[in-house]
């Protein structure tokens, strides 16, 4: 009896240990993927801070196709977004009409909620939206929205809209090493807008897609063992799903569940 409660105690402290150790790197891998999600917005925010910087900067004088062209120059070179790429800006009246574009064939391809944009730049704030319709379809990301106070053309504020394209191929900046991490950035509707895995996923719908459902419902997030069908290479992963802290994308962070759960494992063979 004393060597079936001693077994049993040990069975039970080591259940216990496996739990624990598990818990653990689903609550590591929930900070990591908040933490890319807030490094994806800030890649927002420095884009939006260097359109206001080209816009005081600007002379009276200047025309606002000449301002757009600016405004679209002076973004493409500076220093290269982690997650996307600029597409196009748009200057916007206060009643949300077009008055200039850059470059001017975007303007063929652009779809604007024009009622959502005035909306969001009533909120005097950096504002990020899904474009209308599936932006997977296109490969576009979210339209980044700001209302800049300006003397051009006897106005006192111009809304800038600048239209992202997401891009493929990139890796997530994770403290401490890779560690076989990859990423997604999906919109509400399952459209990979961003993937580490390459530029051909960009426009597709997420794997993670079904998985992400209850989370898309909720506006939360978690950590989930993604199950890999048998046979597919690179087996199960460990996914945290986190929502950006600015619009209604979600970022999935993913690792390759032996590695993620390497201690654990060893904590349960022992």
């Amino acid at each position: 009896a004393g060597l079936v409660i001693l077994i049993g105690g040990l069975l039970y402290f080591t259940t216990l240990a496996v739990n624990q150790a598990r818990e653990q790197v689903y609550r590591e891998n929930s900070t990591l993927a908040q933490g890319v999600a807030r490094d994806v917005v800030q890649d927002f925010e420095y884009m939006a801070s260097d359109l206001r910087l080209v816009m005081e900067n600007l002379k009276t004088a200047d025309s606002l196709q000449s301002v757009a062209d600016s405004l679209y120059q002076a973004i493409q070179t500076h220093a290269a977004r982690q997650f996307f790429r600029v597409s196009s800006i748009s200057l916007l009246d206060e009643q949300g009409h077009v008055m200039a574009i850059s470059p001017v064939e975007a303007a063929e391809a652009r779809l604007l909620d024009t009622e959502e944009i005035q909306l969001a730049a009533a909120e005097n704030k950096l504002s990020i939206l899904r474009p209308q319709g599936a932006p997977s379809a296109a490969g576009r990301f979210a339209i980044v929205v700001l209302s800049i106070p300006t003397t051009l053309e006897n106005r006192q504020t111009l809304i800038v809209v600048a239209d992202t394209v997401g891009l493929g191929g990139i890796l997530p900046i994770i403290p401490g090493g890779e560690a076989g991490y990859s990423m997604e950035i999906v919109e509400v509707n399952g459209g990979t807008v961003v993937s580490s895995s390459g530029l051909e996923r960009v426009g597709k719908l997420s794997s993670h897609y079904d998985m992400m459902t209850p989370y898309l419902k909720t506006g939360s997030g978690g950590v989930e063992i993604h199950r890999i069908p048998k046979g597919t290479p690179g087996g199960d992963h460990v996914t945290a799903v986190t929502p950006l802290p600015k619009g209604p994308f979600y970022l999935t962070l993913e690792q390759p569940a032996d590695i993620a759960l390497a201690i654990p494992n060893r904590l349960r063979n022992q």
